[in-house]
C-alpha cells in the first residue's frame, strides 16, 4: 500500500506541474473573478434584491431560475465545453511517459505489480480532474449562494455526470496511451469522438440515416451509437440537472462508466503483457 501510494503521489506531482493545468487554474480563477464582478454589477444587484423572497412574497422560485440561468451559461455552456479538452490534455501524457525507456524500467525494478502502477497513473489523472470540476463548479455555487442566499444543490450535483462522462473518455485515452505510447494520438481520438462522432451519432437520424438507406445499415449505426461515449447527452443530463428537472435518461452516463471500465480493463491487460 505504501508504494502504491507512492506511486499517486508521484503522478498528482506531474500532473500538478503541467503547464496546461496551472494556465486551467489561472483562468478558471479569472473565471471567477470576473463572474464576481459581474453579479455585483449595479443593474444585476439591483435584479437579485428585487427577486429576493419577502414577508408578503414568500416564493423563491424567480429567483432560483434567475440563478440557474446564470449557472448554466457559465457552467454548462463555458466550462463543460472546454473542460473536457483541458482534462483530455492534462491526463493524455502520465501512461505515455511512464512507458519510455529508462523510466519504466526504474519503475518495474520495484516491488509493485503493474496493474497497481497503471492504476495508480489513472487514479491520479482523475483525482486532479475532479479537482478541477470541484474547483469551478463548486466556486460558481459558493459566488452564487454567497450573493443571494439560494443554496440549491441541484446545479452543484451537476459535477456529477461530467466527470462519469470523462471516465469514459479517459478509460480509451488510458487504453490508446498503453498501446502506442503515444500522448497525441489518444488526444486526436478522443477530440474526434467528443466532437464530432458523439454529436453525429445523437442527431443520426437526420444525418446518418440519409446516407445508410438499409435497416441493416441503420442498426450497425444504432450499435456504434450505444458503444461510443455519449457526450452530448450527458451534457444534456448536466444541464437538467442544474435546472432542477427530472433526469429519466440515465443510460448515457451508465454507457460511460461502462466503456470506462472496459477501456481501463483492455488498458491493464496489455500493459500487463507488454515487453519492455
Amino acid at each position: 500500500m505504501r508504494r502504491f501510494s507512492a506511486i499517486l503521489r508521484e503522478t498528482l506531482l506531474e500532473v500538478l506541474s503541467n503547464k496546461v493545468l496551472i494556465g486551467f487554474f489561472v483562468i478558471a480563477g479569472l473565471g471567477l473573478l470576473a463572474m464576481i464582478i459581474a453579479i455585483n454589477m449595479p443593474d444585476t444587484s439591483a435584479k437579485i434584491a428585487r427577486l429576493q423572497p419577502t414577508p408578503d412574497f414568500p416564493d423563491s422560485a424567480a429567483l432560483e431560475t434567475f440563478v440557474r440561468e446564470w449557472f448554466s451559461i457559465s457552467v454548462g455552456f463555458l466550462f463543460y465545453n472546454s473542460f473536457l479538452i483541458v482534462a483530455t490534455i492534462i491526463t493524455a501524457g502520465l501512461v505515455p511517459s511512464m512507458m519510455r525507456k529508462g523510466v519504466i524500467d526504474l519503475y518495474l525494478s520495484k516491488p509493485i505489480s503493474r496493474t497497481q502502477l497503471l492504476f495508480g497513473k489513472v487514479l491520479g489523472g482523475l483525482i486532479i480532474v475532479l479537482a478541477c470540476i470541484i474547483f469551478f463548479v463548486g466556486g460558481v455555487w459558493l459566488i452564487f449562494g454567497l450573493k443571494t442566499g439560494v443554496w440549491d444543490p441541484a446545479p452543484l450535483a451537476s459535477m456529477f455526470p461530467i466527470m462519469v462522462s470523462f471516465i469514459g473518455m479517459y478509460g480509451i485515452l488510458v487504453f490508446i496511451g498503453v498501446t502506442s505510447e503515444s500522448p497525441f494520438l489518444g488526444i486526436i481520438i478522443v477530440f474526434l469522438l467528443a466532437g464530432l462522432v458523439s454529436a453525429t451519432l445523437a442527431n443520426r437520424e437526420t444525418t446518418l440515416y440519409g446516407l445508410v438507406p438499409s435497416d441493416i445499415g441503420h442498426t450497425v449505426i444504432d450499435l456504434l451509437y450505444v458503444i461510443m461515449p455519449q457526450t452530448s447527452e450527458s451534457a444534456e443530463i448536466a444541464g437538467d440537472i442544474m435546472y432542477g428537472k427530472t433526469v429519466t435518461n440515465y443510460f448515457p452516463m451508465i454507457q460511460a462508466s461502462f466503456t470506462g471500465l472496459l477501456f481501463f480493463s483492455l488498458a491493464a491487460f496489455s500493459f500487463k503483457r507488454k515487453e519492455f
